[in-house]
């Protein structure tokens, strides 16, 4: 949410911060591996897409939000809204795929570690 208040003030879809959405979805695969990449990555696409509608939204007249309808005179044109928005998402979606790899060898080299360890242990318990 912190990240996509800083899109808000940056411009929203006019941002040139989007790429910023990768850090908490690098954060999460970290944490939680790939569960936890792919829900802060939806999160973040759903916030994203949401922060443009109410854009969108402000501009046309359906919602009344001082701060959106200052920003409703640089907003472009929908057919480059929608390309905007679907290479936004892209990369949103795209920044988590490496990131699964990673807490996925993660995952595997922490199991190979616990392994050997207990390997070790029995080994020491029969030299006894």
């Amino acid at each position: 949410m912190v990240v996509s208040a800083f899109i808000y003030f940056t411009g929203g879809i006019t941002s040139y911060f989007t790429s910023v959405y990768v850090l908490p979805i690098v954060a999460g695969s970290t944490v939680r591996f790939r569960r936890g990449g792919l829900l802060v990555a939806t999160l973040s696409t759903v916030l994203y897409v949401s922060l443009v509608v109410a854009q969108y939204m402000a501009a046309s007249g359906l919602l009344n939000d001082p701060w959106l309808t200052r920003s409703a005179l640089a907003l472009p044109g929908q057919s480059v809204a929608r390309y905007t928005v679907a290479l936004n998402v892209f990369r949103i979606l795209r920044g988590r795929a490496p990131q699964w790899s990673l807490a996925d060898s993660l995952k595997s080299a922490g199991a190979r570690c616990n392994r050997l360890r207990r390997i070790a242990d029995l080994r020491r318990s029969i030299a006894r």
